[in-house]
């Protein structure tokens, strides 16, 4: 379970800074930064703007933190670009569908019905990382 990102409550005057700054803004990943705390500051949720923008959450409440910090010198400062989504959220309910129904046991037999009827392939260490995040669990032996 995710924690929600709660909407940021900004000054006017900085609104209109941050207005000023996105429109004069050259560098992509500063422009991402720059959208992602002014529709936080609109109201709209951290999920919402993760969806609109195509970055991940995480990403999302690690600027906020870095805007609240000391505003924009912060933000703008880290390297840190967004981490985009993974094709395999758009699945996730398949997968779970997929784990829970057939009992797959290892995360190479799984990656190879993903290949199979998505055509979506993974290294098998970074499968299971996706899968421990999201807490998926695949079937045990039992002895």
């Amino acid at each position: 379970m995710t924690k929600t990102i709660k909407k940021l409550n900004l000054l006017p005057e900085e609104i209109e800074d941050l207005s000023v700054m996105i429109k004069e803004e050259k560098n992509a990943d500063y422009l991402l930064k720059l959208q992602t705390v002014h529709l936080l500051s609109l109201g709209l949720s951290g999920r919402d703007v993760s969806i609109f923008l195509q970055i991940s959450e995480h990403s999302i409440s690690i600027w906020k933190k870095e805007y609240l910090k000391n505003n924009f010198v912060n933000l703008l400062k880290s390297n840190r670009k967004g981490g985009r989504k993974s094709e395999l959220d758009k699945i996730k309910s398949n997968i779970i569908e997929k784990v829970e129904q057939d009992n797959i046991m290892s995360a190479k037999e799984l990656n190879f019905w993903i290949n199979e009827n998505f055509s979506i392939s993974y290294d098998i260490s970074w499968l299971r990382k996706y899968l421990k995040k999201n807490a998926i669990y695949l079937s045990r032996k039992v002895a």
